[in-house]
């Protein structure tokens, strides 16, 4: 069991994977935001983040790339297609397109105190160009083309 003496909002806990009940429960109480490295995870062969129970029991939960020393990549777009394949080996519902692009936007931008991550007044605004008349894009949900489609460039 994780001790909470030193955990609050201001913590950004990484990887999280071998997490009790108990544990995510901590988590939640103590408002923890979680950052889910799923491509360093995978590489590493650690294990798997219960990101679906966290996400469920209302805990912020960000995407990160941990570091390209042990996930491979700086790319978030790669990030997002891991995070949302690797839980579907338990259950294909558990991580929509639309919840993976919110973790790695509005969530991240939340677990470091930011206002941004959504185009709104009062909020930074960051914005991004993609070229969605490529064939991965090809799809009746753009979001869940992006999120399995998209790649950074380098």
């Amino acid at each position: 069991m994780i001790t909470s003496v030193w955990l609050n909002r201001g913590v950004l806990a990484a990887h999280c994977i071998w997490l009790s009940d108990d544990d995510v429960n901590v988590l939640k109480n103590r408002e923890v935001n979680v950052v889910h490295c799923p491509s360093s995870n995978i590489a590493l062969g650690a294990g798997t983040a219960p990101v679906p129970k966290m996400l469920n029991k209302g805990i912020n939960v960000a995407l990160g790339t941990d570091g390209a020393a042990s996930g491979g990549s700086l790319d978030i777009w790669k990030e997002m297609r891991a995070a949302s394949l690797l839980h579907r080996l338990k259950d294909p519902q558990a991580m929509p397109s639309h919840t993976v692009l919110q973790m790695a936007t509005v969530n991240g931008a939340s677990a470091l105190g930011i206002r941004a991550g959504v185009l709104a007044p009062g909020y930074l605004a960051d914005i991004i160009v993609v070229d969605i008349r490529k064939p991965q894009f090809v799809s009746p949900d753009i979001v869940s083309a992006l999120v399995e489609g998209a790649a950074g460039v380098m």
